[in-house]
């Protein structure tokens, strides 16, 4: 009996183990079809950044995802971007695109008052599903 117990008490803790690395993940694709190493985040509190239609960098350095020259990356977690979206307070979200060699030599102060983004991209839900999720820079 204590063997069966023990048997099941290791199942489930596997069981619950195995549904946390098999969580599923929703993806923006960033591609950076440029020669140059770049830095991307989403504007949305979710990688501490402002919400469309405040513009404005955050005090604090945000989350930024390292994309390679003629590489790709993604821009995941496990919340669904459709959700994310459908909670700002436009159908807009930004995606900010840095140079990563700014990043690495700046503090984000000066990133933020001299605004040095190399591009800032306000897509709507619809933008996003026609450009199936990706994002291409330059």
């Amino acid at each position: 009996m204590k063997d069966t117990i023990l048997i099941f008490l290791m199942l489930l803790l596997m069981s619950d183990s195995c549904d946390k690395m098999m969580e599923k993940r929703y993806s923006i694709k960033i591609d950076n079809k440029s020669s140059k190493s770049i830095r991307v985040t989403a504007g949305c509190s979710k990688f501490n950044m402002c919400i469309y239609p405040d513009t404005v960098l955050p005090s604090a350095k945000p989350f930024l995802l390292n994309v390679g020259s003629n590489d790709y990356n993604f821009l995941d977690h496990s919340f669904k971007w459709e959700d994310v979206i459908s909670e700002l307070p436009a159908d807009t979200l930004s995606i900010y695109i840095f140079d990563a060699e700014i990043v690495d030599t700046n503090n984000w102060s000066q990133i933020k008052e001299g605004y040095l983004v190399l591009k800032r991209y306000d897509l709507s839900l619809n933008d996003l599903k026609q450009m199936n999720w990706t994002v291409t820079y330059p």
